[in-house]
């Protein structure tokens, strides 16, 4: 049975669209290959000529019973602030649109949430601006541990619990950034002496790589389309 030039391109276009398809539904990339994991925000997104980074610091650590533990930290001169930029803490996760939070740090809240955060409270996933980084699924809020712009800087630990989610569930945002920041660059005596503005982990939007049992069905595709065309030609000589 001779293989018509439509049916190989047939064959190749449908193996193509299945390699492509599975390309473009690849989960979202994974942040932390390790558990703990430490993360360091070395990025600057705001205007004007800050210092070089790392600005802030942040351990992801499990528990072993399904809970991560969030402690994240300025570097000596910096301060977590509340100028409307971004947040104190923005991040994504994948595989839950709904999250619980448990002993995070009085002066801060999850944002969105019901609840009290001391004990337990909890939030639904969100479009959750920040200038310069994109959007985000959810945040921790400088409340009133912060001023209003770059009033009284918080320069100690921001910790709290997620329940039920593992280290691997953080991912980029749809702009490529791993975690954001709400910072001021400089913090003296009168406060807020520097600039202002968010401070990444991760920049640039990440492309999506093809994962090696896509590539592999992609190769195959094209190994059968070789082999369809030697064989018409054989039956065309015959």
């Amino acid at each position: 049975m001779r293989t018509t030039k439509l049916g190989v391109l047939g064959i190749f276009g449908a193996g193509a669209f299945l390699a492509f398809a599975l390309v473009g539904s690849a989960s979202a990339t994974p942040i932390c290959s390790t558990d703990p994991c430490s993360i360091s925000f070395d990025l600057y997104d705001g205007s004007g000529g800050p210092p070089p980074g790392p600005y802030a610091s942040m351990m992801l650590t499990g528990d072993g019973a399904g809970n991560v533990g969030v402690d994240l930290s300025p570097t000596s001169g910096m301060g977590f602030v509340s100028t409307g930029a971004g947040e104190t803490l923005l991040f994504d996760l994948s595989g839950t649109s709904t999250i619980t939070i448990t002993g995070l740090t009085s002066g801060f809240k999850l944002l969105n949430s019901t609840g009290n955060c001391a004990t337990s409270c909890t939030a639904s996933d969100g479009s959750i601006h920040a200038d310069g980084t994109g959007t985000w699924q959810f945040a921790i809020d400088c409340s009133t541990a912060c001023g209003t712009g770059g009033n009284m800087p918080f320069t100690g630990h921001v910790k709290f619990t997620i329940d039920g989610i593992s280290v691997s569930q953080f991912v980029v945002n749809g702009n490529g950034f791993s975690f954001g920041s709400d910072i001021c660059t400089h913090v003296g005596q009168s406060g807020c002496t520097g600039l202002t503005g968010d401070i990444t982990a991760g920049n640039g939007t990440l492309q999506q790589v093809p994962e090696p049992a896509t590539l592999s069905l992609f190769g195959t595709g094209l190994l059968a389309l070789g082999a369809m065309a030697r064989r018409r030609r054989k039956a065309k000589n015959a």
